[in-house]
């Protein structure tokens, strides 16, 4: 009956979040294309919380930004939106493996910029939905989820083609359906490359 029980909330939590997830996706295929960047990024480090001492989470990503526009009197900030795939592990023999699905809108700040490279600092927080809603010993109350970036990185290169940045990473549902003690990989980089 427990299992029974924590499928209806996950179908029920899903079925409460797919309007959002279908409006955010008819946005983004509607924009135009404007840019087109490809990353690919890998994570690993302690899971935060209760499981501090019992468990290690790791990360793959593979993100398309297909939407960067800068904006304000100083053009300093800047608004992206991608979309994205995770694969979440972790060292425990249970519940070792999750598939994360992201659409990721990021808030920029660009730094002054160094010879060689324009640093910035971001903020990410993507509506996502996974395979799973449980990854090694932590459990949340549904498949969807936010997929939470906090990010220091800079583009560098002659036309400032390449990207390299390092993200603090949090997937929680912000307690809309609980539990929501959340996943985390505390230390990512990643590599990109627009086009």
């Amino acid at each position: 009956m427990s299992n029974n029980n924590s499928l209806l909330k996950t179908k029920t939590g899903f079925q409460k979040m797919r309007p959002l997830v279908a409006s955010l996706s008819f946005v983004a295929l509607s924009l135009p294309v404007v840019a087109g960047q490809l990353n690919i990024g890998l994570g690993y480090g302690p899971q935060v919380g209760a499981n501090v001492d019992r468990q290690n989470n790791a990360v793959f990503d593979i993100n398309y930004t297909f939407l960067q526009q800068r904006f304000g009197e100083t053009k300093r900030w800047e608004i992206l939106l991608g979309a994205g795939y995770s694969r979440l592990t972790t060292d425990v023999d249970v519940n070792s493996k999750v598939d994360v699905y992201s659409v990721l809108p990021t808030v920029r700040y660009y730094l002054d910029s160094r010879e060689g490279f324009d640093p910035y600092l971001g903020f990410t927080a993507g509506p996502s939905i996974m395979s799973s809603n449980k990854l090694g010993y932590q459990e949340q109350g549904s498949t969807f989820l936010f997929n939470d970036f906090i990010t220091f990185g800079a583009y560098f290169g002659e036309n400032r083609d390449w990207e390299l940045s390092f993200s603090w990473r949090h997937l929680s549902n912000a307690d809309l359906l609980p539990p929501n003690p959340g996943f985390d990989v505390p230390f990512s980089v990643s590599v990109g490359r627009r086009f």
